[in-house]
């Protein structure tokens, strides 16, 4: 796939203590602390149609070729990473794209984002089975930014299993992952078997 393109966190909210036995307000000088929602995120693939751009489910079969982008929305404010798992075990940013100020990426509270800004998410020539990541994190994460600025925009085998280890760790409120799953056919329809992962999957 080519590049012309939240998650759900847990904030922990922390109690008044109060006295034992003690009833009525706190007299301890505490500070009401307002209530966050849990992170949210909400997620679409938009396909250019001749009305414009509309959803798409993730189970559809793609074809060589063809172009969509991410329609995406969180209730808390924070980074937001596109990380491509190709169908050769491969991984690389798809977005922020390069040459452009990392905070591009920063998406805040309740704001409706189409990723990327400029241009399509491609699929080439190569059928199989692709993995999109969507990364939210409550600030940027430097070892995605390093991979943003390689030539390449690979993130290594070990570091991109720390990421979903990290992720997918709810003791870890800061950053959350979505995996979408999309089945590539090539140009002739044929579609190849879904290949063997190397990391763990995201449920």
């Amino acid at each position: 796939m080519q590049t012309n393109s939240i998650l759900v966190v847990g904030i922990a909210l922390f109690a008044c203590a109060m006295p034992a036995l003690a009833s009525g307000p706190c007299n301890l000088g505490c500070v009401p602390v307002r209530q966050t929602p849990t992170p949210a995120l909400e997620y679409e693939l938009l396909i250019p149609t001749e009305q414009g751009l509309l959803p798409v489910s993730p189970d559809r079969v793609f074809r060589s070729g063809e172009r969509f982008r991410l329609h995406v929305r969180a209730n808390q404010p924070g980074s937001v990473y596109v990380i491509l798992r190709g169908s050769e075990g491969e991984t690389k940013v798809l977005f922020p794209p390069a040459g452009v100020p990392i905070a591009v990426n920063w998406l805040e509270r309740g704001e409706d984002r189409i990723l990327p800004d400029d241009g399509w998410f491609r699929f080439d020539a190569a059928p199989g089975v692709e993995d999109l990541f969507v990364f939210w994190a409550a600030d940027s994460v430097p070892a995605i930014e390093r991979s943003v600025a390689n030539p390449f925009r690979e993130i290594a085998p070990g570091t991109f299993h720390a990421l979903l280890a990290t992720a997918t760790d709810y003791r870890q409120p800061w950053i959350r992952v979505e995996r979408i799953r999309l089945a590539h056919a090539g140009l002739d329809g044929e579609l190849c078997p879904a290949p063997v992962h190397r990391w763990r999957p995201v449920n």
